[in-house]
């Protein structure tokens, strides 16, 4: 950049700064997202450059190993954090290696920080990355272009109505005629993971745009409206799950951690980080008193609920473990993944109980309901066992197509399986032709 350049985008900035605002600027809603986006990839928990990291609000004030104060409230010019954004020389300028920022964010950056760099989060030392933050989301399209992947089912109680995600919304089915009764929008643009409550009343919803956000939010069924935005990060959330009374919530994404909230204030209780690559699947067992986890780090872990403290860790699999259920007394739990194989294992000490491999690719998805065992696979298939005899297997008919999605109703004896091209069947428990086919894609 030419000096004349430089002083021009100086003036532009400045410009920016002295201009009448009534709005002030919000950490949490304007520069939160730009700093997960930009900044906390360098000066966060996995690196540090310059000892500096900005991955909380207090540590965002705090110097690095120059001992130089980052932020001097209300002076922007005397403030490194916003004068290195302006740096002529690449080898100082911030974002290091990378593009710099557009004046007007580096603008925001400045009126912040001359209003006094306040802080409306509800906790300075809560990571970026668990500070919801609103996101508008645009409609989804009246008529879909073409089908599209369907990453999550959820039965609503009683087994009429399947949820299913769609793009940028949530799309309500009737399961008896497999019509599209409401359709839930301005959600995020991928649907990872989808809970219903135990009263039917609201929608729990995960998803994101991969490598830029993710949220988990609370969705009244009924109006369509977000009761509450639990979540949000630079990244997807995959999973979501109530417990079964319903008062409490897991969510567990690519952040490698699992989140508790309380349902009816929002509030999180715990968020706890103990795998070492993305959280895939959670289940909790049926008294609610722990939970299971399945990650991408090969391992499955059962956890206390109340603290989230890791009893148990399941190790056998050897490749990403992407689903995870309890049996019905609790005392085992069924995981399946990448090693094309499902396995039970004890609850407690860890222990292989079943070890069964007759899939062709992954085990994308598993369920416990009235005493069977369910599983999809990668290659097409949904297999139906008995927990008292699992080694007996029953095969749906072949689907034909990558299974992405599966939900079951111990209530209605239904389960529910989706494609990879759009398309969902729902078969009887003891019927292994599907009952009802369709395309979740509005207008097709």
């Amino acid at each position: 950049m030419t000096l004349r350049r430089g002083w021009l985008l100086l003036v532009v900035i400045a410009g920016a700064l002295t201009a009448a605002d009534p709005v002030g600027v919000s950490f949490r809603r304007d520069l939160v997202p730009l700093l997960r986006e930009r900044c906390v990839t360098c000066h966060g928990p996995q690196k540090a450059k310059g000892g500096y990291r900005l991955d909380t609000f207090e540590r965002l004030l705090q110097p690095g190993r120059s001992g130089d104060l980052p932020v001097v409230r209300g002076d922007p010019v005397r403030s490194p954090f916003h004068r290195l954004l302006l740096a002529r020389d690449p080898d100082d300028r911030m974002p290091k290696d990378a593009d710099p920022l557009a004046p007007e964010q580096i603008a925001l950056i400045g009126r912040w920080i001359k209003e006094g760099a306040p802080f409306d989060g509800p906790d300075p030392k809560a990571s970026l990355e668990s500070l919801p933050n609103p996101v508008s989301h645009p409609a989804a399209p009246a008529r879909y272009p073409r089908p599209i992947a369907v990453a999550a089912l959820a039965f609503g109680p009683g087994g009429t109505e399947l949820a299913a995600g769609g793009y940028h919304e949530v799309l309500i089915f009737e399961t008896a005629t497999g019509s599209l009764r409401r359709r839930l929008a301005h959600l995020p643009e991928r649907i990872a993971g989808l809970a219903w409550s135990p009263d039917g009343s609201t929608l729990a919803v995960a998803g994101g745009t991969p490598g830029r956000s993710g949220e988990v939010s609370l969705i009244d069924v009924n109006s369509g409206e977000r009761r509450a935005l639990l979540a949000s990060a630079g990244d997807l959330y995959l999973a979501v799950v109530f417990s079964p009374d319903g008062r409490r919530l897991l969510a567990g994404g690519t952040d490698n951690a699992v989140s508790s909230f309380e349902v009816a204030t929002g509030r999180r209780e715990w968020f706890l980080a103990q795998h070492a690559d993305w959280v895939t699947a959670l289940a909790w067992s049926p008294d609610g008193t722990r939970f299971a986890t399945a990650s991408r780090d090969r391992t499955a872990r059962v956890c206390e609920a109340v603290t989230g403290e890791a009893v148990a860790s399941y190790t056998e699999h050897g490749a990403a473990v992407l689903s995870v259920a309890f049996t019905p007394d609790g005392k085992q739990v069924w995981s399946g993944g990448r090693d094309k194989r499902l396995r039970a294992w004890d609850a407690v000490n860890s222990e292989t109980r079943q070890n069964l491999g007759e899939f062709d690719d992954d085990v994308s998805a598993v369920a416990v309901a009235d005493g069977r065992l369910f599983a999809a696979g990668a290659d097409g298939r949904v297999r139906h066992h008995l927990i008292s005899d699992p080694g007996k297997v029953a095969t749906y008919s072949e689907i034909g197509e990558r299974i992405t999605a599966m939900a079951v109703d111990a209530g209605s004896h239904q389960l529910a399986a989706a494609s990879q091209e759009g398309r969902i069947r729902i078969w009887a428990f003891d019927r292994m032709e599907p009952l009802r086919s369709w395309l979740a894609a509005p207008g097709w």
